[in-house]
């Protein structure tokens, strides 16, 4: 982990494993990553922009750069369905 402040995320989630994919993604990149657990809710919104917003406002005690994450499948063939629901 990189000691410099301005060189490390705190990526806030209630999951460690993802806080290690994203240390072992950001670490070419001179980026360190601190993981803060926190079980943010998962609003019911139409967009995954809309998701990461309200996650980003539940954090903003967190001091520093921080890195909030979702993710959505999106089937073409089902006209995008299951989406921001998956």
């Amino acid at each position: 982990m990189v000691n410099d402040r301005r060189r490390t995320i705190t990526f806030v989630s209630r999951n460690p494993g993802k806080a290690r994919e994203v240390a072992a993604v950001l670490a070419p990149f001179g980026l360190g990553v601190r993981w803060r657990r926190r079980d943010l809710v998962e609003p019911q919104a139409a967009t995954l922009a809309e998701v990461v917003r309200a996650k980003l406002a539940a954090v903003r005690d967190v001091p520093g750069y921080v890195l909030v994450e979702d993710s959505g499948l999106f089937v073409p063939s089902l006209h995008g369905f299951p989406g921001v629901y998956s």
